[in-house]
C-alpha cells in the first residue's frame, strides 16, 4: 500500500504543477487574444455574457489592456470591462476622449452606469465631432441620468440622429440592466414629444 500512496502523492504534485502552469499559459493568451482580436461590430458583444463569469485574473488584465495604444485591443477590453468596478470606471472614463471614434463610442456605452466619473465623460461626448459617438453619448446619458438636460437635448437633434442615440439607450440599457427601462422609455418620449424643433 505503501508504494501506491507515494505514487498517489506524486500524481498530485505533477496535477497541482500542472495546473498553475496552465494558469499562467491561460492569462498570457487572454492578453495576446485582447491584443489581436477584432472587436463586435458597435464594441460591446460580449460584455453581458462576461460580466460575473469573468476569472479573478482576467479582470486584473483588463484594466491593463484598456490602457494601451492599439484601439483594437482597447475595444476587445471594453466588451469584457465591468465598469461597476470603480478602477474599470477610472480606466473607460478617459477612454470617452481617445483618438480612434470606435473607442470614443464603445467607451461612452460601457459607461452607461449611475457613476458621476461616468456621467461627466459621457456628457462631455454629446457633441462629438463624429456623429456617432455624439449619438453613443447621448444614449448612453438619457440611460443614466434623470433630469430634462439629455431628452431636451434629443429634441434638438435631426431625427436620424435621434434614433441613433434611443437605440444606443436601449444598448446601453440592456447591456448593463441597471435602470429601470420604463423610466428610460419615459424620458425618451418626453423627448419626442416635446415642442417641434426649430427651422
Amino acid at each position: 500500500i505503501v508504494p501506491l500512496v507515494g505514487a498517489a502523492l506524486a500524481m498530485a504534485v505533477v496535477w497541482i504543477v500542472a495546473i498553475g502552469r496552465l494558469r499562467g499559459a491561460y492569462i498570457r493568451a487572454l492578453r495576446d487574444t485582447l491584443r489581436v482580436r477584432p472587436p463586435g461590430l458597435d464594441g460591446t458583444d460580449a460584455a453581458g455574457a462576461a460580466i460575473g463569469i469573468v476569472p479573478r485574473e482576467e479582470l486584473r488584465t483588463i484594466p491593463r489592456s484598456l490602457a494601451s495604444e492599439d484601439p483594437i485591443e482597447v475595444l476587445a477590453a471594453l466588451e469584457l470591462a465591468d465598469p461597476r468596478r470603480p478602477e474599470v470606471t477610472a480606466a473607460i472614463a478617459p477612454l470617452c476622449a481617445h483618438a480612434d471614434a470606435r473607442v470614443r463610442r464603445a467607451a461612452c456605452i460601457a459607461l452607461a452606469i449611475p457613476v458621476s466619473a461616468a456621467r461627466a465623460a459621457i456628457a462631455a461626448r454629446v457633441d462629438d465631432r463624429d456623429p456617432d459617438v455624439g449619438d453613443a453619448a447621448l444614449g448612453a446619458w438619457l440611460v443614466i441620468d434623470d433630469t430634462d438636460e439629455p431628452a431636451r437635448r434629443l429634441r434638438k437633434r435631426d431625427d436620424l440622429r435621434a434614433c441613433n442615440a434611443i437605440e444606443i439607450a436601449g444598448l446601453a440599457w440592456r447591456r448593463h440592466v441597471h435602470a429601470p427601462l420604463p423610466a428610460t422609455l419615459a424620458r425618451v418620449a418626453a423627448a419626442l414629444a416635446g415642442p417641434p424643433k426649430g427651422p
